[in-house]
């Protein structure tokens, strides 16, 4: 931008006096020979004399050109009233001599006339709605930047709103609960102001019941004004910001927006006099307005089973409680989903329900955009549940978050669409599990697979990106052994296994693995041999008995989990389908890898079309090529 002044510097010395100059700002202005108007507005106003004065000033100078662009007749109704005319002129000084490099670093400049004026570097240069055209004219007593329209000081911001014309409900809020003369005073102010829409889009009958209580109107409307300018430069840089009525705003940046709570900032820096109005799409309420964590959830028609929980538990009174806490919420269709008597159990024993309901539970206020970055959050029952995010969604255990930030005045709801349960104790003997993979292709024989224990925190592989170095050897080889020898000794894994054969079109193989604690998912993989680089995987959460945390419970129905795996395209070799490219049967083994022209990322592979020596009516596939099914079978020893 420093470049950019430079060449509007250079600009300078196109008007007729040289860039340097012992005259003061009048005679100055006067030897340019193009601010005859601005001198003779000076005159009428009264202001020849400050402008002659010691100073420093600077003058934002509009050329002859620029008065003559205002509207017909406002220049003589300006020169017929010189108290106007003195507020539009002081609008264009700013105390000091600020130069063309200076006026660069600021979003805003306090004018003479005690109202500011907007900078803009990012396109050219703009004050207010002004383009600067020539810069840093040097006078003995300041300096002066050449713009090519005059400047009009704004007015408060209640006016500033009324003549914008879609605050018509916000004036009328405000002249309702008597703030009109508050936001017509002094300030500075920063208002976040909700558009006409934005009040008609509150629930139904919110906006009369407002209305008719002015103590909650008050609040309600100083909960949209900060003190002093903020302008959206400022803005963005923050976090939060108390807002007039005491409570807090919170400031967020995301994908190119900003909200203030929930709202979205549509428009920014609408100048008053008095200071700066931001346009919102939504009204913001206040948080001393929301309900606690059980009567927002009681407010609610899904959270019934889960408030009738929470109150046979004994934990109603702890989640009233100052928090804040972050409740992932099982809605009634997951308590539906329980196993038959599973939660009638649960009910009739208070500290079993307490133990799964505080694994619903999080200390601290943990939003959509917190949950998503952990890898697990540690809750109130003491252990840690997981969080993964894929192309399905966003997911705490084996539940998926479906609704997210439900405010409430001592934390945040997340809808889930599951119970999740705590994992068995880590110090507990491990619980053995049986993998049984059924080849569903037609064709295809599998390479010996493996089976991986693991946490949430680690995955074989993320679609759309590139295979890892012991991911493409299965996928090429159907060797195991690298990814084996990788995978061991990471804390994230808990039990690796690998099939003794191959599995045949038609057939099964049976892995036995053993998993504890939260090492509680199974992945699977191995390779499509009649292929260049294709496997089949798939991720499921292993099987917990539910015996562990209430009585009568119905271990069987938990004791198995099956998933239909997917081929995968590990994208290291072209797809041509040739037996020169595939190292097995029925080529005779004597393929080699053919990477030329590889794709480079891992996708969901689409069959054998029968391009290449391999008949897609032998080897080709349709949907899922496995079925995986883990039984949980008994505790190791």
């Amino acid at each position: 931008m420093r470049n950019l002044f430079a060449v509007l510097t250079a600009l300078s010395f196109l008007v007729s006096l040289p860039a340097i100059s012992q005259d003061d700002i009048v005679d100055t202005a006067a030897a340019a020979g193009n601010f005859s108007t601005l001198l003779t507005a000076a005159e009428a106003a009264g202001l020849v004399d400050a402008l002659r004065g010691d100073g420093p000033l600077t003058v934002f100078a509009p050329t002859d050109d620029a008065f003559a662009a205002l509207p017909e007749g406002t220049l003589d109704a300006l020169l017929a009233d010189t108290a106007a005319l003195q507020s539009v002129l002081l609008y264009h000084v700013v105390s000091g001599s600020v130069s063309a490099e200076q006026v660069v670093g600021l979003t805003s400049a306090e004018t003479l006339n005690g109202s500011r004026v907007l900078v803009n570097a990012a396109d050219g240069v703009k004050i207010n709605a002004a383009n600067v055209i020539a810069t840093d004219i040097q006078a003995s007593n300041g300096i002066i930047h050449v713009i090519d329209s005059v400047l009009i000081p704004p007015v408060d911001v209640i006016d500033t709103a009324v003549a914008a014309g879609s605050f018509s409900t916000l004036a009328t809020a405000l002249t309702e609960a008597g703030l009109i003369d508050t936001l017509k005073g002094e300030g500075p102010f920063t208002v976040f102001a909700p558009t006409d829409d934005a009040f008609a889009a509150l629930p139904e009958g919110t906006l009369e019941a407002l209305l008719a209580d002015p103590e909650a109107l008050v609040d309600v409307l100083t909960y949209h004004v900060v003190s002093g300018y903020n302008f959206a430069a400022d803005v963005v840089g923050l976090e939060s910001a108390v807002a007039l009525n005491g409570d807090e705003l919170a400031v967020s940046v995301m994908d190119g927006g900003v909200k203030v709570n929930d709202s979205n900032v549509v428009a920014t820096d609408v100048l008053a006099s008095n200071g700066v109005i931001h346009v919102i799409d939504a009204v913001l309420i206040p948080p001393a307005d929301l309900a606690d964590i059980v009567d927002t959830a009681l407010s609610v028609d899904r959270f019934s089973t889960l408030v009738t929980a929470i109150q046979a538990a004994g934990l109603e009174d702890a989640l009233r409680g100052d928090g804040p806490f972050t409740v992932f919420a099982p809605n009634n269709d997951a308590f539906a989903a329980l196993p038959p008597g599973t939660l009638d159990a649960l009910l009739a024993d208070p500290a079993a329900l307490a133990n799964v309901l505080t694994y619903h539970v999080v200390a601290g206020a943990f939003d959509a955009a917190d949950v998503v970055a952990s890898s697990s959050l540690t809750t109130l029952q003491g252990a840690a549940a997981p969080i993964m995010v894929n192309d399905q969604g966003a997911f705490i255990d084996n539940a998926q978050i479906i609704t997210t930030d439900i405010q409430t005045a001592n934390g945040i709801i997340h809808e889930i669409d599951a119970v999740i349960l705590p994992p068995e104790e880590p110090t507990l003997p491990g619980t053995v599990f049986e993998v049984t993979i059924t080849n569903l292709t037609k064709g295809q024989v599998f390479s010996p697979p493996v089976a991986i224990v693991h946490r949430a925190d680690i995955a074989l592989f993320h679609l759309g990106q590139p295979a890892s170095g012991t991911l493409r050897t299965l996928a090429e080889e159907g060797n195991t052994q690298p990814l084996v020898d990788e995978l061991a000794p990471l804390e994230q894994i808990y039990d690796i296994q690998t099939a003794t054969g191959t599995i045949m079109p038609g057939k099964s193989a049976t892995i036995r693995v053993t998993g504890a604690g939260n090492y509680n998912l199974v992945s699977v993989a191995g390779m499509l041999v009649q292929t260049n680089d294709t496997f089949f995987a798939a991720e499921l959460k292993r099987p917990v008995g539910l015996d562990g945390f209430f009585k009568n419970g119905d271990r069987e129905s938990r004791s198995t989990a099956t998933a239909m795996a997917l081929a995968y395209d590990a994208g290291t070799e072209v797809n041509d389908e040739s037996c020169s490219s595939v190292p097995g049967p029925p080529c005779g083994a004597t393929g080699a890898p053919n990477p030329g022209g590889s794709e480079g990322f891992v996708y969901i592979a689409n069959g054998i079309h029968g391009i290449g020596d391999l008949a897609s009516a032998d080897y080709d596939w349709r949907g899922p090529v496995a079925r995986i099914v883990i039984k949980r079978v008994g505790d190791s020893l």
